[in-house]
């Protein structure tokens, strides 16, 4: 290359480099999405956590409301919230255009703890349609009445362990309602009520730390705190202890519901039926550990 062209080049770089990036900067001002609503400024990684009445947040919202108008954002823990102040404007979006813009909130940090078994955590969807189908079928109104017997039967139960123990009512209340899902859900009495009782009871109280807001508002800000050691300080936000206690229940419910016979049993056939069926087999295992752990909450 001659000098001459070189000195060219050499000049026309900048200018180039320029045209680049202002092209850049114009296309990515195309794209940039619409602004957010208004909303208080909130303080760096907590945003408007502490301005929000945590007894009765709907006061807040209220004083928002006149403030800032009928929708509001703000930051909670780092995410970005929507408020929807208006009975009119909650209809419109999350009715009329529902496939826009309703759905489960995002708990993907909390994958890692075994939670999304719940259907409250699926998004809507596929595998959420499963979970809605196999409930229709088990918890449906022309099958309750099939339910009444063993309903009845275990409230007896219930009574006697009341008035042989009283002391220990709320363990009674557990086997009460842990009779009863196992009845909807295995279609008969499990002998090995006690253990399985345990193990849920642990499950749901686990579960209802985990799901709390300022639990997933802190992990989503601090993912590291997931691999703290649990006997460390700071160990409650231990996900490998979560997620092996959330596969224990679940391996065990599996377990039992395959004891049961296949005839008298919409869950079992389900899984006997389709076996080649990811979704199925994984929907069914979810749907009974929800139905437990919901039962026992």
């Amino acid at each position: 290359m001659d000098p001459t062209t070189a000195s060219i080049c050499i000049g026309l770089a900048p200018a180039l480099a320029l045209g680049i990036w202002l092209g850049n900067r114009r296309n990515s001002a195309s794209f940039r999405p619409a602004p957010l609503p208004p909303g208080p400024k909130g303080l760096p990684i907590v945003g408007s956590t502490f301005s929000i009445d945590s007894t009765n947040p709907g006061w807040t919202f209220i004083e928002w409301e006149q403030e800032y108008g009928e929708i509001v954002h703000c930051q909670y823990f780092g995410r970005d919230v929507i408020i929807l102040n208006s009975k009119h404007i909650a209809e419109d979006l999350l009715e009329r255009r529902s496939r826009i813009y309703s759905d489960r909130a995002g708990y993907s940090a909390l994958a890692s703890y075994g939670i999304l078994f719940d259907t409250a955590m699926i998004p809507y969807g596929d595998e959420w349609r499963t979970h809605r189908k196999l409930y229709k079928q088990i918890m449906r109104q022309t099958a309750v009445p099939t339910y009444h017997t063993a309903f009845a039967s275990n409230a007896c139960k219930l009574v006697s362990d009341l008035t042989a123990l009283p002391d220990r009512y709320p363990s009674h209340l557990d086997s009460y309602s842990a009779g009863n899902i196992m009845h909807v859900v295995c279609g008969q009495e499990i002998e090995d009520r006690d253990e399985v009782v345990g193990l849920v009871a642990r499950t749901a109280e686990r579960f209802v730390r985990i799901t709390a807001d300022r639990f997933v508002a802190t992990v989503n800000v601090f993912p590291f705190l997931k691999y703290i050691p649990s006997w460390l300080p700071g160990g409650i936000f231990n996900a490998l202890d979560s997620m092996k206690l959330n596969e224990s229940l679940g391996r065990v419910l599996h377990r039992l519901l395959s004891q049961q016979d296949a005839d008298g049993n919409f869950l079992l056939r389900q899984l006997k039926e389709h076996v080649e069926e990811d979704i199925i087999q994984r929907s069914v295992k979810d749907v009974c550990t929800t139905s437990f752990v919901a039962g026992l909450d």
